[in-house]
């Protein structure tokens, strides 16, 4: 929820509200935790794209990334369906907004927000340093 206000909350007295207001979002649980589930949203937000005016994905899901940043590989994780749905939605315009993690690793982003074009986002402090719990 906190992140869903940061987007669209509505302004309320002092509050400036969220840094789109006037956004409507869509909602989409993965209770299973599993990758069928994942597979099977991207599928319908692809698919949904047009009718709803789907332009981006935030998901603070993640799994651990074994690889360091500099290496070849650079993101590793999870089914490779899961990794092509996101693909698939990148190429189709849709901005993927998924959390860094939380293993306070400046060399590793968890999977999926180590893929390639995906909006990579951490945690920062209110003085805008980065939290030594967030990695990078």
């Amino acid at each position: 929820m906190l992140v869903a206000g940061v987007i669209a909350g509505r302004p309320i007295g002092d509050y400036p509200g969220g840094v789109a207001p006037g956004a409507q979002l869509i909602s989409i649980s993965n209770a299973g935790g599993n990758d069928a589930g994942l597979v099977t949203a991207f599928d319908w937000i692809l698919e949904a794209k047009k009718r709803h005016n789907i332009v981006a994905v935030v998901g603070s899901f993640g799994q651990q990334n074994s690889v360091e940043r500099n290496s070849l590989l650079g993101c590793a994780g999870s089914s490779s369906e899961v990794r092509q749905r996101i693909e698939s939605l990148i190429r189709s315009e849709i901005a993927m907004v998924f959390a860094a993690g939380n293993g306070g690793n400046y060399l590793k982003a968890d999977f999926p927000a180590c893929i390639p074009g995906v909006i990579t986002v951490g945690a920062t402090s209110r003085r805008g340093s980065v939290m030594n719990y967030s990695n990078t």
